[in-house]
């Protein structure tokens, strides 16, 4: 057919509608369940359009004014195929699209006008997205926006934007048909509305002069043939805008500073003039768009040092017009070198404390270079540089912590402090004595002694009497290397031992310090050759040497003969997931003794999450965690005048999936042997869908029975629950911090015992295997009562009765939790039952007198004697009966029924005349 216009609602947008071939095909965008559309053939093509619409932005972008518009037309009755829209005066067309547009071009005589054309039958709605530009008065004067008129348009209106330009001030001068408008975005500075063409809006545009301040960030790093300036200018903008700065630096080009091309980075510009910096001594720096507020600017330059050189006089470079702040300077170097630094004059320039903040952005391989760190005053931008070789210093401290472990041997744990300066260290060796080499296997170094390096474990070596370790790559200034190992105790000798100390082969000790943490069965002898005692130590019984490379230690009576303090009262919990990982918690409560040294030995194959002690977190300092084996920890805790409470919470690393029907051994935390328990109780959480079927037989039970509805459930005894809140004061705590909580009392099952409770063994089911046995066996039983009649009396009910009461006395609770699925396996045998009986009871079945004749004579039968009378006939009522009580229908048929009873009715009844 003939060309088409549609005509839609606003849940249609036409996005195409092209003719050819005598077809018209339009592709729209529909915008709900229902298309509504309507069309016609266009008359004679008309240009004219009922309203445009045209909403503009203004923004600056470096020495250009661009303007963005969006511009809607809304054609009069009719598919237009053109327009003719006039542009602003003094901008020029960057750009112009549309979904519909096919063409523009320039009206020839018509200044500033442009004419569009459509495709085919453009619809009722024609979307037009301008970008325009002009030259931004960048010294001052006027800007003017105006235009976007549409040639034969009853209605035009719209919006202007204008967007910040930062560093001039604006002041509009409004023409008729303008007024203001309330800025709809937090980029719009000014917001103005016209209501009809022609508009026009002029600003006076007058520029602030820039005030703002730098505070400069300088690192310098002395290399061996040539010295690297890195500068953080840190700019901040009090009125107007920055475009370039000017880089003062007249002594830069003398000293030979060359700028790196590489720093420039971002939206920072560089004029390609050559290398400014050599030709003028000063760096012209602007950025792609005017900045204001706070500003960053990174610049790096380097400068040829001659072989030999070991002084240096070095300018820093300075921002012109700037208010100037004090600057940072950080002055690194090449490891072997030591720099000195003074002033102009020759005065010692004081390094200051680091500061964190002056760190930022450094590489961490830097930091460890950084040898001076000074503040300079505004004025100040020379210093004089001086530095020498140096050979490679290293000291080293080492402390020993001596404890004795649960299986009477003494623990060894050094920690080494090393200090290098000019110079790195790859590896460090230490000396092994020959009477530790002696209890090493070959090729057991690393299971031998553990090394860990800043708190990273490392693999060691041993070879000609040292145990060696490399560094992950060479490292500069402090480095904490641990050694731990364990030494036995002779038989021969079993009150003292000699502890060695693995010295150094690359230093020698300033001093060795040996630490026995209170509480421990182990001490120094006061005649110990070398050693001398700190009494003033606060937490620990501390010697210190210059020269001795052993500890004589004396062991004192064995641990088990008389405990050290005493737990009032052990909680422990243990909670299974659905994968059957362990979360545990152990809390302990006592009221004196000396505890400010208490190892604890976590299940194996767990981690260590956390701990509270009288209601503050212990820290890393306070909790010493075996590398070896992280189920062994070492709590040292500060001394408490009342009583304490400390809670640990751990979780195991390996998860054992449950099976249907479950038995399992459940290891909890192990105190020392020297630490006795009075009394301790046990909570088991298990997962969703799971049932406790046998408690650990060595624990008392603190569950009872509580019906809930139709139900009955397990819950601790409310005396247990009372108990439980003072028991779990830390735990709480320390649940809070590992985001989880507490459960509820009835989730668990709680148990106890007099002194400590190490591995309850318990068996768990699911709840489907628990009805499946519970309700299974009774519906057994019913049916095997059911079959064997002589099963179905009282006396097998009584022996039954009596039998599950002998099992009781063992196995009371599973008894008691099979019950209730039981009582479900009764109900359901007594429903097959009865279903039973129901489709076994015949009905009521009437005879033919052809199957079961009456007979004419039956012996022994009396009649009327009177003529016409009537023969007695035996009752139906009887027949059926008799068929009721297992009569053969196929006997009854064979052979004629002999009733049981004759029923004679009386004479003025039967055979009487009607």
């Amino acid at each position: 057919g003939p060309p088409i216009v549609i005509r839609s609602n606003g849940d249609l947008s036409v996005l195409s509608n092209a003719h050819a071939d005598n077809v018209n095909r339009v592709s729209a965008d529909v915008r709900g369940p229902r298309l509504d559309m309507t069309w016609s053939e266009p008359p004679e093509v008309q240009n004219s359009f009922l309203e445009g619409r045209t909403s503009v932005t203004l923004r600056r972008e470096g020495d250009r004014v661009i303007a963005t518009a969006e511009q809607v037309l809304f054609p009069e009755n009719v598919g237009v195929k053109e327009a003719e829209i006039k542009l602003p005066d003094g901008f020029e067309l960057d750009e112009l699209s549309g979904s519909l547009v096919k063409g523009h071009e320039a009206i020839p005589g018509r200044n500033g006008w442009r004419k569009i054309s459509f495709r085919e039958s453009s619809g009722e709605r024609i979307d037009l997205n301008w970008t325009l530009s002009a030259p931004c008065p960048i010294e001052g004067g006027k800007l003017s926006i105006d235009g976007w008129v549409i040639s034969d348009a009853r209605s035009q209106a719209g919006r202007i934007r204008l967007q910040d330009f930062p560093g001039y001030q604006m002041v509009p001068r409004l023409s008729q048909f303008v007024r203001r408008a309330t800025p709809n975005s937090p980029q719009t500075l000014e917001s103005f509305e016209f209501t009809k063409q022609p508009f026009q809006i002029s600003w006076d545009v007058q520029r602030v002069a820039s005030k703002f301040s730098s505070r400069p960030h300088h690192l310098l790093f002395i290399g061996t043939s040539q010295m690297v300036l890195e500068s953080r200018f840190r700019i901040q903008t009090d009125t107007g805008s920055l475009e370039q700065i000017d880089l003062g630096w007249n002594t830069g080009k003398d000293e030979g500073w060359r700028l790196d091309p590489a720093s420039v980075s971002g939206d920072v510009v560089i004029p390609s003039h050559g290398d400014q910096l050599n030709q003028t001594g000063r760096l012209i720096v602007g950025w792609t768009t005017p900045k204001s507020g706070l500003i960053d600017l990174n610049l790096r330059f380097f400068r040829p040092m001659p072989a030999g050189a070991m002084t240096a006089s070095v300018n820093l470079p300075q921002i012109r017009g700037s208010r100037s702040l004090s600057a940072d300077l950080l002055v690194a170097a090449e490891d072997q070198y030591e720099v000195t630094l003074t002033g102009p004059k020759g005065a010692a320039l004081q390094t200051s404390v680091t500061d964190p903040a002056r760190m930022e952005g450094i590489a961490p391989a830097l930091v460890s270079q950084i040898q001076r760190a000074v503040t300079l005053d505004p004025d100040q931008d020379q210093i004089e540089l001086s530095w020498n070789a140096r050979a490679r210093v290293v000291e080293a401290d080492a402390e020993v912590e001596l404890r004795r472990a649960t299986d009477g041997r003494v623990h060894v744990q050094q920690t080494v402090r090393f200090q290098s300066r000019f110079g790195r260290l790859s590896s460090v060796r230490f000396q092994l004595p020959k009477s530790l080499l002696a209890l090493i296997p070959a090729g057991a170094a690393s299971s031998a002694i553990g090394v860990t390096i800043d708190g990273q474990t490392m693999k060691s070596q041993i070879h000609d009497s040292a145990i060696e370790t490399q560094l992950n790559e060479p490292r500069l200034g402090e480095i904490l290397v641990t050694l731990e190992y364990s030494l036995p105790v002779s038989t021969s000798s079993p009150n003292s031992t000699v502890v060695p100390v693995l010295m150094s082969l690359d230093t020698k000790y300033s001093s060795i310090r040996v630490r026995i943490p209170e509480g421990e069965t182990l001490r120094v002898p006061p005649t110990a050759e070398g050693w001398q005692p700190v009494p003033t130590s606060p937490d620990a019984t501390v010697w210190v040497t210059s020269s001795a490379n052993q500890v004589p230690v004396i062991l004192d009576a064995d641990q088990t003969t008389s405990p050290r303090f005493s737990v009032d009262r052990a909680y422990y919990r243990t909670r299974f997931d659905s994968a059957g990982r362990v979360e545990g918690v152990c809390e302990l409560h006592w009221s004196s003794g000396d505890v400010r040294g208490l190892p604890i030995t976590l299940p194996p194959e767990s981690e260590y999450l956390g701990s509270m002690y009288n209601g503050k977190s212990l820290d890393d300092t306070q909790v010493f965690i075996d590398q070896r084996n992280p189920s062994q920890i070492q709590f040292r805790l500060p001394a408490s005048q009342d009583g304490s409470r400390l809670a640990v919470a751990y979780r195991s690393t390996k998860p054992a999936s449950f099976s249907h029907r479950d038995l399992r051994t459940v290891p909890l935390p192990v105190l020392p042997k020297d630490v006795s328990v009075v009394r301790s109780t046990w909570e088991l959480e298990l997962p969703s869908g799971r049932h406790l079927f046998m408690s650990p037989s060595a624990l008392t039970s603190e569950n009872q029975w509580r019906r809930s509805g139709a139900f009955w459930s397990r819950s601790p005894t409310a005396s247990y629950v009372a108990d439980r809140e003072a028991a779990t004061t830390e735990t709480r705590l320390l649940l809070n911090r590992l985001k989880t909580s507490l459960p509820d009392a009835s989730q668990v099952y709680a148990f106890s015992s007099i002194g400590p409770i190490e591995s309850p063994r318990f068996q768990s089911m699911t709840r489907s295997l628990v009805v499946l046995v519970g309700a299974g066996m009774t519906l057994a039983l019913g049916f095997l009562f059911w079959s064997l009649p002589i099963a179905r009396n009282m006396l097998a009910m009584l022996l039954l009765a009596f039998g599950v009461s002998i099992l009781s006395l063992w196995f009371l609770e599973p008894i008691q939790l099979l019950l209730q699925p039981a009582l479900l396996g009764a109900v359901l045998a007594l429903l097959a039952t009865l279903i039973d009986v129901k489709s076994r009871r015949p009905g009521l079945v009437t005879y033919p007198s052809t199957v079961m004749p009456f007979p004419t004579s039956i012996p022994g039968s009396q009649t009327s004697g009177q003529p016409g009378s009537s023969q007695s006939t035996g009752s139906p009522l009887n027949e059926q009966a008799a068929a009721g009580r297992g009569s053969s229908v196929s006997r009854q048929r064979s052979h004629p029924m002999t009733p049981t009873a004759i029923y004679q009715p009386g004479h003025s009844e039967v055979g009487s005349p009607p």
